[in-house]
């Protein structure tokens, strides 16, 4: 009869452990370079965030969809102080990952939120695998497509507009 290590076993599970966290949790960090991705905009063209990028810094947001409260008083947040983004020299960019209504659920949203900054629309969240899995995060670009700002957000608790406003002036 074979004798396990129980303890040895226990060590190993938890470095599984551990490391399949750091996996999870090793999302993109500030210094990062942010990766690049296109999504899909109201009129259906692809748009890359280099477009965004090329012209200042980018506060980029994830978002679930149309339907979801949470999201689009967060937008409306961020319309609410949208005008000073744009003083600051920086564009918001909105990517609704759970959205299934397509140009329909972009124009839902900007009615149930005023938003006037651009929308895309990733869904099932492939082409922005690389940032946040929840999909509440929030991250400041500069123009040189660095991340400087990571701000963590829960589904009840998103990033808020004045500390993402801050960040930017910080650039």
């Amino acid at each position: 009869m074979r004798r396990t290590n129980v303890f040895g076993l226990a060590v190993v599970g938890f470095g599984l452990l551990v490391s399949g966290s750091a996996v999870i949790a090793g999302e993109l960090a500030e210094g990062d370079e942010a990766p690049g991705f296109s999504a899909k905009d109201q009129s259906g063209d692809k748009q890359k965030l280099s477009d965004f990028t090329e012209d200042g810094s980018v506060v980029l947001v994830f978002s679930r969809a149309h339907w979801c409260p949470f999201c689009a008083g967060h937008l409306r947040s961020l319309q609410a102080k949208y005008s000073a983004f744009k003083e600051a020299g920086a564009e918001v960019v909105v990517v609704l990952r759970e959205e299934r209504d397509g140009a329909e659920g972009i124009a839902k949203m900007r009615r149930a939120s005023g938003a006037k900054f651009p929308i895309l629309i990733d869904a099932p969240a492939e082409a922005t695998s690389a940032y946040s899995t929840q999909g509440y995060d929030a991250y400041v670009i500069n123009s040189k497509g660095k991340i400087v700002k990571v701000i963590d957000g829960l589904k009840t608790k998103r990033p808020a507009a004045g500390e993402l406003l801050e960040a930017v002036k910080g650039l």
